[in-house]
């Protein structure tokens, strides 16, 4: 496979974003119609509540994503998932949703944790994972973020994401708790940093 380029996402990647989370992660969850429609609502979600972000192409198809959001966290928009209510089953992704949220709130407010940027995402292509493109991507936000005058990070995985990638990058895991998930339960964990300055 090719080396990685990097630019500024857009709202263009919105099908590249869906089509990683889908493969991902609400393929397994929620079957393959009202996966895809979870998956499309969550890349629009994430890339509405971003400041920013940076996209990985390979061979010219986006296969990595970081999304940044700075400052002050604000109420998420919920209204992408608006479609989601007119589709047999919505109920269950819509309080997955709603649980996720509520813990990451319960985590943050536990822990005392103030920040000023959160990274919303960071998802690679399993077909790219070990050429250095997460590594790369968090390196670039880092950059961007020290530009815009941020000191400090946080951002939120669980046990079904490679969240062992955050402990090798030093970054600091400042709580977790168990979410039910639909069958099983959800470990989610929140992890802490500083913008490195150089």
């Amino acid at each position: 496979m090719s080396s990685a380029e990097f630019r500024g996402a857009a709202e263009d990647d919105a099908d590249a974003i869906s089509g990683m989370v889908y493969s991902m992660w609400f393929r397994r969850d929620y079957g393959e119609t009202l996966g895809q429609a979870v998956s499309d609502a969550y890349a629009r979600f994430m890339l509405a509540g971003s400041d920013f972000g940076i996209a990985a192409e390979v061979g010219g198809r986006v296969l990595g994503v970081c999304l940044v959001s700075v400052g002050d966290k604000k109420e998420p928009d919920m209204s992408m998932f608006e479609d989601l209510r007119r589709m047999d089953g919505h109920e269950k992704p819509l309080s997955d949703m709603a649980l996720l949220h509520d813990a990451d709130k319960k985590l943050m407010i536990e822990g005392g944790l103030k920040t000023d940027s959160e990274i919303l995402l960071l998802i690679v292509d399993g077909r790219c994972r070990g050429m250095g493109i997460g590594k790369k991507l968090v390196d670039l936000a880092f950059a961007e973020l020290a530009e815009r005058g941020c000191s400090s990070f946080h951002l939120f995985t669980d046990d079904e994401c490679g969240f062992g990638f955050y402990d090798r990058l030093g970054m600091r895991r400042a709580g977790e708790c168990d979410v039910p998930f639909g069958p099983y339960v959800l470990k989610r964990m929140v992890y802490v940093g500083r913008v490195p300055t150089e």
